[in-house]
């Protein structure tokens, strides 16, 4: 019964998952997703099957040819991957809490965080890295959190830490950054 009742879980999750990815343009094509240039409004991420570590950002910092933006905070995020935790992008998740480079809180928040959510558990990485507390974390988890203290929610670990944006216009928060990231290093 237990196991029947689990079945179902994940694939009302499979099904909610496909309904979002349908509403930002999104088609499939026996079970994989195929872009459709006329109607795609956003970018929802980049997934391997084995990605060991998940990043989300703010709005987006890979294009849809997976490629990082010419931006700082892609530039970072990117120096991140590969410096700080020896990996190649293609090993990792890069989620974004809203789809596009537009950021509409008040009004969308709530249905950006039930789609990265649903990303989330979809992915196969066990520790996520937020960059921003009350940019993402106060809106994606359900409690409150502190910054680099880490977090179980979903079956996965969580760790916050300041935006990129905040990194690149204060660099005294690196030093900080950098442990935090150390934390979720230690915990692959």
């Amino acid at each position: 019964m237990e196991s029947a009742r689990t079945l179902m879980h994940t694939d009302l999750l499979k099904l909610n998952y496909l309904y979002h990815l349908e509403m930002f343009g999104e088609e499939f094509f026996e079970g994989f997703p195929q872009s459709n240039p006329s109607t795609q409004q956003g970018f929802l991420g980049f997934s391997p099957q084995q990605a060991k570590i998940g990043f989300i950002t703010q709005t987006p910092l890979i294009d849809k040819d997976w490629q990082f933006l010419p931006t700082k905070s892609a530039q970072m995020l990117e120096d991140i991957i590969t410096k700080v935790f020896a990996l190649k992008p293609q090993e990792c998740c890069i989620f974004s809490l809203f789809k596009t480079q537009q950021i509409s809180y008040e009004q969308d928040i709530k249905q950006h965080a039930e789609i990265l959510l649903s990303q989330i558990t979809q992915s196969s990485a066990q520790v996520f890295v937020i960059f921003g507390l009350s940019e993402i974390a106060n809106h994606l988890l359900p409690s409150k959190v502190d910054l680099g203290s880490l977090t179980k929610f979903k079956n996965k670990s969580w760790i916050t830490t300041h935006s990129l944006l905040a990194l690149i216009k204060l660099p005294a928060l690196k030093k900080q950054t950098f442990h935090h990231l150390k934390i979720a290093k230690a915990s692959l």
